[in-house]
């Protein structure tokens, strides 16, 4: 048995709370089956949920001392970490609504929250957060005192229609403080591409901001959209992402409305890439999902998608690494008045938004630098 397969049963028995016992490591794995394990999880941080599923077994974990308390200090140190970053959520929480900023949570931090026996078994990588565009500018100024700032090539602007024809090409804006935490702001759940107005979701979410309510949760369905979204621009490398699709659906399979979420995939132009990567997902971890989308797509896409992610060839050691997004929105919007006006975006930027990539001045060489970036793909991450 290959390392990857006995981290995907292992996953896979974690999200189907079988009664019976998890699967064991091969009797006949060797030190190659225990470094290539330890590397998994160091990379995914999926330390604690195999430790889990090893303190489980009868007959011990057949991994070496040594390998055991790697394990063990990796789970540890997640948990750790996670802990302190929940608790910088529920600080940030409480400041912004204590300006009046409305804003849901969404991420690491819910998942970790909600789907897992404990926090301390979901690793949370960095606060993510669904705001307002109108909020932008009070946002930065709470987060600044709170010790995060942008990196540096995105200064502030003065101008507020600037700072938001800014971010709605760039988000999320990704802000951090000394400690190196993350916070990601995005205002809409599928992040390139022309703005779009997200009332459907914050309406679906916990926030009621005429109520008075304005710190919330995604819904279950934009939750469901946004890990399958995120496991497909990690490249489909992302195995937290994976659990994260598969506890939602396992957990709540009578409560999703599989309408609104084809309804809305469609209006965004992505319904046929969310359903041929639920599909996938369903494979990888031999779960039947139940899910009830209308339409199949065809052969020929699902084909291509296949090909065009190299899905047969993935390497989860390089779960840090993220897909060109140009190439998924390219890909999969198939919505073609989109892809053209994004692309006309990158052909011709406005002079503001390079001024501020880069935190100088204008200048036609700093205009083919920014439409080089954009081509290689690498504007968006330099961005975030």
């Amino acid at each position: 048995m290959r390392t990857i397969d006995f981290l995907l049963e292992t996953l896979a028995h974690f999200i189907r709370l079988d009664s019976g016992p998890p699967p064991g490591v091969p009797a006949h794995a060797g030190g190659d089956f225990e470094t290539e394990l330890i590397t998994l999880c160091q990379a995914q941080h999926l330390a604690p949920i195999v430790l889990d599923s090893l303190d489980k077994l009868s007959l011990g974990p057949r991994l070496s001392h040594i390998a055991v308390e790697r394990l063990r200090g990796m789970a540890r140190a997640n948990a750790r970490r996670s802990r302190q970053r929940s608790v910088l959520a529920d600080r940030l929480g409480e400041a912004f609504s204590a300006e009046g900023i409305p804003c849901m949570f969404m991420g690491d931090v819910v998942s970790a929250s909600t789907l897992y026996p404990s926090s301390g078994m979901r690793h949370i990588r960095r606060i993510e957060l669904l705001v307002r565009e109108s909020d932008w500018l009070r946002l930065e100024s709470v987060l600044n005192r709170q010790g995060f700032c942008r990196p540096a090539g995105a200064p502030p602007l003065e101008n507020p229609e600037d700072v938001l024809s800014y971010y709605q090409f760039f988000s999320p804006c990704v802000f951090r403080n000394s400690s190196g935490d993350a916070v990601k702001l995005r205002f809409r759940l599928i992040d390139i591409g022309p703005p779009e107005h997200e009332i459907p979701v914050w309406n679906r979410g916990g926030a009621r901001i005429p109520d008075g309510e304005t710190i919330g949760v995604l819904s279950q369905e934009d939750r469901i959209i946004g890990a399958v979204v995120e496991w497909i621009r990690s490249g489909f490398t992302d195995l937290l992402a994976l659990m994260d699709i598969g506890l939602l659906i396992t957990k709540g399979r009578n409560a999703v409305d599989w309408n609104y979420i084809a309804r809305t995939l469609d209006e965004q132009g992505f319904y046929s890439s969310f359903y041929l990567a639920l599909d996938h997902a369903a494979r990888r971890l031999r779960i039947g999902f139940a899910h009830a989308l209308p339409v199949a797509p065809g052969a020929v896409k699902s084909k291509v998608f296949r090909i065009a992610w190299r899905l047969d060839t993935v390497d989860h050691r390089r779960s840090g690494e993220r897909c060109n997004p140009l190439k998924f929105y390219f890909l999969e919007c198939s919505r073609f008045s989109r892809t053209v006006a994004l692309m006309k975006q990158l052909a011709a930027p406005q002079k503001h938004w390079i001024s501020a990539f880069f935190g100088r001045p204008y200048s036609f060489r700093l205009r083919v630098r920014y439409v080089a970036l954009a081509v290689s793909g690498r504007l968006y991450s330099k961005a975030a």
